[in-house]
């Protein structure tokens, strides 16, 4: 997923065995959490849409969504 800042780009893992959603970010800031969460419920919100049309029984709507909780990070810049 694209961030809104131009060069940066995080993972989002849709795991579908145990319904979860997990974000993983080398450069997460706690004051971007938000937009970043959002863009993932965008993601869900297509991917439910996609499930629902070809009639796939999935409700990603139940997922639990939550950051990585340890991976490396690294410097902006």
């Amino acid at each position: 997923m694209h961030d809104d800042c131009p060069s940066h780009w995080y993972l989002c893992v849709i795991d579908f065995k145990n319904s979860h959603i997990q974000i993983l970010d080398s450069l997460r800031l706690k004051s971007r959490d938000e937009f970043c969460f959002k863009s993932v419920k965008t993601v869900v919100e297509f991917c439910q849409t996609f499930f629902k049309l070809y009639d796939i029984g999935k409700n990603v709507f139940q997922f639990s969504i939550d950051w990585a909780p340890s991976i490396p990070t690294q410097d902006n810049g």
